[in-house]
């Protein structure tokens, strides 16, 4: 399987690269039972998917599967540090910044030329973004879904951690001991991480099955810690690196999410980027809640296939 290695970070970074969609979308978690990568096709541009906080390549599947993209595009899926299949040991700290660079050394250890950027959620909108800033000359295009605020509402913010610290009540040898999840608050981490809308029942259970798996019982329990911190602790991107992304820019949001992305936060994103081509361009979609590349796939699809194919004309 595809790892890149990242000592100085003590990391392993898990990633796939057009991977067979029907393989890829029936594929357990376990890693030998994964899809294994296929070779870059060399005439396509580079689509890089970068997910949002406790996501995992998987959930690109809607769009890993998708013709508008997979005929069209070399597909570059990555785990970054403490999801999915990537592997880490404990640390200190870590920043989103952190995260952006971990990403880099595996698209400079693929020796990409150029590729366009797809980052969700405040995770992965903003490790996209530190990107675009250092190598705005490879950066062809940036698609950033829900991004949130700049940095972390403040009651939001505070919302988490009370969360956060309710989440390790059996870990570290507290409670029942068996780093075990409270239901009740496990469901309010996934109503922030995917929605509350009905249709995304099944995608919150799926998610908590994972959640437990990679973080609960039995798992270190700062993998979970750095899951939230260096997120809600995130610092705005200096405005003078933003000025330097020039190329096309999307911003997507769901029209049903009035805490992680509310109108005003992708109007703060719009205007951090002044230079880029065209003026960065906000579309939403109105019935979807937050993870919108998942719970839409289709209309976001469609909106990010046009995009793309027009800034890359």
């Amino acid at each position: 399987m595809p790892y890149t290695s990242i000592p100085e970070h003590k990391l392993d970074l898990f990633w796939v690269l057009n991977p067979d969609a029907e393989k890829f979308a029936s594929a357990s978690r376990e890693d030998g039972d994964l899809p294994s990568s296929q070779p870059l096709k060399p005439e396509l541009p580079v689509l890089v998917l970068i997910h949002p906080a406790g996501g995992r390549v998987q959930g690109w599947a809607n769009q890993l599967g998708d013709p508008r993209f997979s005929q069209h595009y070399n597909l570059l899926a990555i785990d970054c540090p403490m999801h999915g299949l990537s592997r880490s040991t404990e640390r200190d700290k870590h920043t989103l910044e952190d995260s952006a660079d971990c990403v880099l050394r595996v698209l400079d250890e693929l020796d990409l030329q150029q590729y366009s950027l797809w980052g969700e959620g405040p995770h992965g909108v903003n490790i996209a973004a530190w990107i675009a800033v250092k190598r705005d000359e490879k950066v062809q295009s940036l698609i950033l879904a829900t991004p949130g605020w700049r940095k972390e509402e403040p009651s939001v913010k505070a919302s988490l951690i009370e969360l956060e610290e309710g989440m390790f009540v059996n870990k570290n040898g507290q409670g029942t001991g068996d780093g075990s999840f409270p239901r009740d608050l496990l469901e309010e981490i996934l109503i922030y991480c995917v929605g509350s809308d009905q249709r995304m029942a099944s995608a919150r259970q799926e998610m908590g099955d994972y959640f437990e798996g990679r973080y609960g019982a039995g798992k270190p329990a700062y993998e979970f810690r750095f899951l939230f911190t260096f997120v809600y602790n995130r610092e705005p991107i200096p405005q003078a690196k933003l000025d330097k992304v020039t190329c096309p820019v999307l911003l997507l949001r769901g029209g049903a999410d009035p805490v992680v992305c509310p109108p005003s936060a992708v109007e703060e994103w719009q205007r951090a980027f002044p230079n880029a081509r065209g003026g960065a361009s906000i579309h939403t979609i109105s019935p979807a809640p937050n993870i919108i590349s998942m719970c839409e796939g289709n209309i976001v699809n469609r909106i990010a296939s046009r995009f793309l194919s027009e800034a890359l004309a």
